[in-house]
Order: C-alpha cells, then structure tokens, then sequence
C-alpha cells in the first residue's frame, strides 16, 4: 500500500482534485452534476461563516500560523468602496502560504472568544495537548482509488481522529442538524477510513472520530461528540459506494444524473 505525505499549503490542497477529498465525496452525494459544477467547471463560494471557522481552526490548532496567513481589515462592509481601495492598496501579500487572508476585527474577537472557549474545554484542550499530526496532507488509495486526507488532528497512540467545527447554537438538537445538513458523517468516514490507511502498520485497532462543537456567539458553549461506531460503520459504507461512483465519473467524464431522464413518482 503506498501513502504519502505531502507538504502543500491549504489553498494547493484544495485545487488537486485528482485525489478526492471528503469535501468531493460530500459534494458528489448531491449528484454528478453538482460535483461537475463545483469540482470540473471549478464554481465554487465561500462564505463568511466558512472564513470565520477557518480562522478559529488556524488560532486553535496552528496558532504560530496566524500572523502569516491573516491580517485585519478595518473596513467592515465588504460592499463598500472604501473595502474594495484597501484590498487593493494595502500590501498584505505573504511569499510563503500566498495572500493573507483579511478579516474584520469583529470575526478576529470573536475566534478568540471560540478559541478561549476551547481552551477552558476539557477535552477539546487534552486533544489539543496530546502528541499527534495537525493539518497533516496525506495521499492513498483506498481500493485503487485515489484519495487523499487533512484532518484537523490525527491522534496515532490512541486511534482517533479530532476535527472542529463551529455552530451558532451549541445544542445537542443543532448539532444533529448540523451533521445531517452538512454530512459529516460521510466526513468522518472519510477521515477514518484514510487515517487507517495512513497508520495501517502502527495502528493497535479501529480508528474512532471526535467533533468539538464551538459556538460563534454568546455564551461560547462547546460540546464533543465521538461518533458510535454503529453509526460510523454504517456511513463508511455509504462512502464505499459514493467513492466508487465518483471514481467511474471520473474516468468516464461522464456527470450525467441517474434520475435525469427518468419521470418521476410524487406522493405525500
């Protein structure tokens, strides 16, 4: 079995879709089509939520690269002329990672606001304490297909993976909608088949898969969840399937949706 582990910034990552992430296998679950539209015709949105959780994944789990990956805009509406002139004007290029990315001071509060919380969190902290690869990019093949992993954290000595997410309500009742909406079932089916794969000649047993919770408002509220391993086999299996069809797509350049010329039943 071949794994390698490459050293690439974020945004390279990101731009090889040769060797398919979570986020492809996800995208793909919505139909060929989106897949095409997104990941083939390259169309793509990120949105302020995204950036903000970014930022409190950088401050968290990679602190020494904050200064070098972001700076603070003081113009807070992005619409504005006076946004669009200091974007241009202000020289906040980086020749390491690229362009620095700007954020408000009121997102730059509050990620640390989140980040302080996870702090004071007791087992977001020991996660964050324990030895282990951080924002790691590995390359395998899973079956022949050609995969690749970044997850948040990967803890090797005790068999699990950590990924963060931020939430606007920290519920249990949110959190659930959160991970249906978003499937990060399918994420953390990705990031423990891939882990397993990685470690496969030091690992002791099964990979398991943590998701820290932190909310982006007051109260600041964090809630870890380890995903049961009935639920976790069974979205493995889902990704088997998803994986392997994004896989003949691939080859075939073929991204035509299966109900696309079929009529279709309605029933309430």
């Amino acid at each position: 079995m071949s794994v390698e582990k490459i050293d690439e910034t974020n945004d390279e990552y990101h731009a090889d879709t040769q060797w398919f992430s979570s986020s492809q296998v996800k995208c793909f679950s919505d139909g060929p089509a989106m897949y095409h539209l997104r990941y083939v015709q390259g169309v793509r949105q990120t949105s302020s939520a995204f950036m903000l959780g970014s930022l409190v994944h950088c401050m968290f789990l990679e602190p020494d690269a904050v200064e070098e990956r972001y700076t603070i805009c003081p113009i807070k509406d992005r619409r504005t002329k006076a946004y669009k002139e200091w974007i241009t004007n202000h020289d906040y290029r980086n020749t390491v990672s690229g362009p620095k990315q700007a954020v408000s001071q009121s997102d730059w509060d509050t990620a640390l606001q989140c980040v302080n919380a996870l702090y004071d969190h007791e087992i977001s902290r020991s996660i964050f304490d324990e030895d282990g690869e951080t924002e790691s990019s590995w390359r395998y093949k899973h079956g022949g297909i050609p995969c690749k992993l970044k997850a948040d954290k990967i803890l090797p000595a005790a068999n699990l993976v950590f990924d963060l997410k931020t939430i606007s309500c920290a519920t249990p009742d949110e959190v659930r909608r959160s991970f249906r909406k978003y499937k990060y079932g399918l994420q953390a089916a990705h990031y423990v088949v891939g882990a397993e794969n990685v470690y496969a000649e030091q690992r002791t047993g099964r990979f398991g898969m943590v998701f820290a919770f932190v909310e982006t408002q007051p109260p600041f509220r964090v809630l870890c969840y380890q995903v049961a391993q009935k639920t976790l086999d069974q979205f493995i299996g889902q990704w088997d399937v998803l994986l392997a069809d994004l896989s003949q797509c691939s080859m075939l350049n073929t991204w035509i949706e299966p109900t696309q010329n079929q009529l279709l039943s309605l029933e309430f």
